[in-house]
């Protein structure tokens, strides 16, 4: 099965842990001419004999699972913030999943608390990524001292492949 987006408006929404505003477990998904804004994975803080840390809140704008292919064209995500990665795009995937951003903006989304990872897109697990005309701009890491802030923009797992053409 696949799920299909088109042309719609995903604005702000809350999830107490994954997928603020969208949040897809299938083998196929496209977002085509649509806009993902101002949606939150909270995520949860803890306290462990004095120190905190900070579990799920991730996939702040779109949080993918399972899915092998992924298209996204013609679509804006932005202003979408998550407690601990993939704010604007989150892809938690089998090895081998190809994803395809084109035509796209991802912008101004926010990671907020320590030990977050990516303020865009945070890829795992071996996957291809081609981003093909898509501008990436103000992601970033807020309220992080430096050392645990990991990007603000692409985030991938060390044996993704990547590909940016005319960004």
């Amino acid at each position: 099965w696949k799920i299909e987006i088109h042309n719609c408006r995903i604005l702000d929404n809350t999830a107490s842990e994954r997928g603020g505003g969208v949040y897809v477990v299938s083998p196929e998904f496209t977002l085509a001419d649509s806009l993902v804004q101002g949606n939150v994975a909270e995520g949860s803080r803890t306290q462990s004999g004095g120190s905190s840390s900070i579990f799920e809140g991730i996939g702040g704008g779109i949080h993918l699972r399972v899915a092998t292919q992924i298209l996204m064209t013609n679509s804006i995500v932005r202003d979408n913030r998550s407690g601990a990665g993939g704010s604007g795009l989150e892809v938690a995937t089998s090895a081998g999943a190809a994803v395809t951003i084109k035509d796209c903006t991802i912008a101004a989304n926010a990671g907020d608390f320590s030990g977050a990872q990516c303020g865009a897109v945070r890829l795992d697990n071996e996957i291809f990524a081609l981003f093909e005309r898509t501008t990436l701009s103000e992601n970033r890491m807020d309220r992080l001292p430096v050392a645990t802030s990991l990007n603000g923009a692409i985030l991938g797992d060390p044996l993704t492949i990547g590909e940016l053409t005319d960004c």
